[in-house]
């Protein structure tokens, strides 16, 4: 997609809101995903100053001097890949602390505060962090999506009879799927050019990224993993047999593994459990960040992908990347998380509120729904009775219904319309 860098971004009221309310903002997200050219946006408007770290000159003035250079600049000052210069963060403090109007500074970056040195707990209480993911759908439409919102709020609006036209065809989520949300990969005008692309950014995150920030001894084995994880989209993560496939140490593929999460390359789904019982399943579902580089490294292509064996581990990824963003600008405060037990009764993605309501969501790639596909959310429900308070299937078929008791069944587009 063309000009997908100028889409507004649905995080953008929520960072408005914070620079009413916070001295320091900190944005982080994978690279290349739009943060850079959202929060310049939103520092242009108000006329501040914006720093770039990845030029060399100004990487120099903040590393040399960082109390000049955080001083007497119109605000808001946006320090972007602000992780270069770790010295800037005390400096950042001692302007907070002497003076703690909201909406002082800007901050973005391409690692999650844990990868951080210890600079950065200087900001403890300071700084308040969100994460702006690839472009969802309803971004790349111009369309603010509230399905979390409609989820917890209205969830028989979402079988409710609509007008307009029909929903996408199961091919067409699977282009979704394979273009992913990139803005610089939608921009490509070919498949070809697009999979270049992916080419070339998963031969920096591994070659040039994670080994410039720790001391990777092994770039050919990162490679590797990131590739046997995408074929594992979806699925429980088993460091052992990640490893085993890898040919890597335990210890070395889970520090591997961190990185990877750290750089936003995959995300953690961890599993739910409570104390009603203890069979639950412990381990995490791992999940690429962006299907479109997914779908590159196992080599599916649109054509190839619907009708692939790995269509449904795709599809669900796409589904819970797509929750996932949404829960960023959401009203519905609510935690992401996976649930299995061990008579392998599941649910793909739970989603639990602050005040301990659930929503449980099973994602199927056919276009059929049968009632066995709403054993796993039927099962919830008998455990945990009305604190389930709606299930969901989310399938690519073109209609929406009610099947059981507090069900639905919706096709994929209505995460945006």
């Amino acid at each position: 997609m063309k000009g997908a860098h100028a889409l507004a971004r649905n995080l953008e009221p929520v960072l408005t809101e914070l620079l009413r309310e916070e001295p320091i903002i900190a944005v982080r997200g994978a690279r290349t995903s739009g943060k850079t050219t959202a929060l310049k946006r939103l520092t242009a408007v108000r006329s501040g100053t914006v720093l770039d770290l990845d030029l060399a000159d100004v990487l120099r003035s903040a590393v040399d001097d960082p109390d000049h250079f955080v001083t007497g600049l119109p605000e808001p000052v946006f320090i972007d890949e602000f992780q270069r210069a770790p010295a800037l963060l005390h400096a950042l403090k001692a302007q907070t602390d002497r003076d703690r109007r909201p909406g002082r500074y800007i901050l973005s970056g391409s690692v999650s505060a844990d990868a951080l040195p210890r600079d950065a707990e200087t900001l403890t209480g300071r700084a308040h962090s969100v994460v702006m993911w690839p472009f969802s759908q309803g971004e790349l439409r111009g369309v603010r999506e509230t399905f979390i919102d409609r989820l917890f709020q209205e969830p028989k609006s979402l079988v409710m009879r609509r007008g307009g036209k029909a929903p996408p065809t199961r091919d067409d989520y699977f282009g979704m799927v394979c273009a992913g949300g990139f803005p610089l990969a939608l921009q490509r005008e070919t498949e070809r050019s697009r999979q270049r692309w992916f080419a070339d950014y998963a031969d920096t995150v591994a070659r040039r990224d994670i080994p410039n920030l720790t001391s990777i001894r092994n770039p050919d084995a990162l490679a590797k993993l990131v590739n046997i994880i995408a074929g594992r989209t979806a699925t429980l993560l088993n460091v052992a047999d990640v490893a085993r496939d890898v040919g890597l140490r335990h210890e070395t593929t889970s520090g591997y593994l961190s990185w990877l999460e750290r750089v936003y390359v995959i995300v953690r789904l961890k599993a739910w459990s409570t104390n009603l019982s203890k069979k639950q399943s412990k381990h995490p579902k791992v999940h690429m960040t962006d299907t479109g580089l997914g779908a590159h490294l196992i080599g599916l292509g649109p054509a190839e992908a619907s009708r692939s064996n790995s269509a449904g581990q795709l599809l669900e990824t796409f589904v819970v990347t797509e929750v996932m963003k949404q829960l960023s600008w959401a009203e519905t405060s609510a935690t992401a998380w996976h649930w299995r037990d061990r008579e392998m009764d599941e649910v793909d993605l739970l989603l639990e509120s602050r005040n301990g309501r659930i929503v449980a969501i099973e994602i199927k790639a056919g276009t059929n729904v049968t009632e066995n596909d709403t054993r796993g959310i039927r099962r919830l429900q008998e455990i945990l009775g009305d604190r389930v308070i709606h299930g969901v299937v989310i399938y690519t078929g073109s209609v929406s219904y009610s099947i059981g008791r507090n069900i639905s069944v919706v096709p994929v587009s209505a995460l945006w319309n």
